[in-house]
């Protein structure tokens, strides 16, 4: 249900949707540094884009004819104006109901708290008011320290927040977009060195892994879900190549200085068992074989009907910090 509210002291429109998200519009401009994700040359779609885009927070009327839209991270700051301006900010907001209160966007509140979803995962954010010698200022201001690239998810580390990204090998070698990977066919299942290449484009640090066994067995289960978008035939075991290569029985050298070497890797046969022929690390990410970590020779791709290398567990670099 869409409906629009109107309260004749100054502009403040609201509009609704059925999941409680609002867009409430107020007389304002925009203070730099602020950059759209995209503009719109039309000011209804603008709003129902924004209605529908779970990453859109705010919408800016400059003309009848453009209206910029915003993801979360785009915009800092908006200056309360008067109709004179001409310009109508937007603010995405989550409520129930229309308020009684016409103190616009946060009616009567120092501060409120939304959010947007990406990539299953929710930032927040709070949108608060600051009045200086009369003049109202409305802040943005992040409460995650990261966020990610496309298809890429954060994870916490300790102290560090970092963005991986599962790439399973695809059609496309080399993409600008990050994004769950499958090798091309007919070459579905890839080595480690191929492994190591789509983790070092498109944002990619290079490869990562678990930090702890949960971790992994998360990792691992969104990339069991992604590698069934695109099968690669009849195996009874998926994996996916991780950050380590063996340099001694017990020893493994890592690029990914946030997993605090092997510590969390879980594995599968103990490294003094498994001959020092094999140097490379992968995750398994089905059944009995979730999480766990494997050793086994850098250059394998398959085993036809038992195993095939589907892809790799990347870490990207974040889009920014909060």
């Amino acid at each position: 249900m869409l409906y629009w509210a109107y309260f004749s002291i100054f502009l403040s429109y609201v509009l609704s949707v059925n999941n409680n998200k609002t867009i409430v519009l107020v007389w304002g401009v925009l203070e730099e540094p602020h950059s759209p994700h995209k503009t719109v040359n039309d000011w209804n779609t603008c709003v129902m884009q924004c209605l529908q885009d779970d990453k859109c927070v705010v919408i800016h009327k400059v003309s009848d004819n453009i209206c910029l839209l915003f993801h979360l991270g785009n915009i800092t700051l908006v200056q309360k104006a008067n109709s004179s301006s001409g310009q109508i900010v937007g603010f995405k907001r989550t409520m129930n109901s229309c308020p009684v209160n016409i103190d616009a966007p946060l009616f009567g509140q120092q501060s409120v708290p939304e959010n947007v979803t990406q990539n299953s995962f929710t930032y927040k954010y709070e949108i608060s008011r600051i009045e200086t010698n009369g003049s109202v200022t409305w802040k943005f201001e992040f409460n995650n320290s990261a966020q990610c690239q496309e298809d890429s998810f954060p994870l916490i580390r300790g102290q560090n927040q970092v963005c991986i990204s599962v790439r399973y090998f695809s059609q496309f070698r080399s993409q600008t977009i990050i994004q769950v990977r499958l090798f091309e066919s007919p070459n579905f299942c890839q080595n480690h060195n191929y492994a190591m290449e789509i983790c070092k484009s498109s944002g990619a640090t290079g490869l990562s892994g678990s930090f702890t066994f949960d971790e992994g067995k998360q990792i691992a289960a969104l990339a069991d879900s992604k590698s069934k978008t695109e099968p690669a035939g009849s195996y009874s075991q998926i994996n996916f190549w991780i950050d380590g290569n063996r340099t001694a029985v017990n020893e493994f050298s890592l690029n990914d200085d946030t997993l605090n070497g092997t510590t969390g890797y879980k594995w599968a046969e103990a490294p003094a068992a498994v001959p020092l022929s094999s140097s490379c690390v992968f995750l398994g990410t089905q059944r009995e074989f979730i999480g766990l970590v494997y050793i086994h020779q850098c250059t394998i791709t398959s085993s036809p009907g038992v195993f095939c290398q589907r892809g790799a567990i990347c870490r990207t670099e974040p889009l920014f910090f909060h």
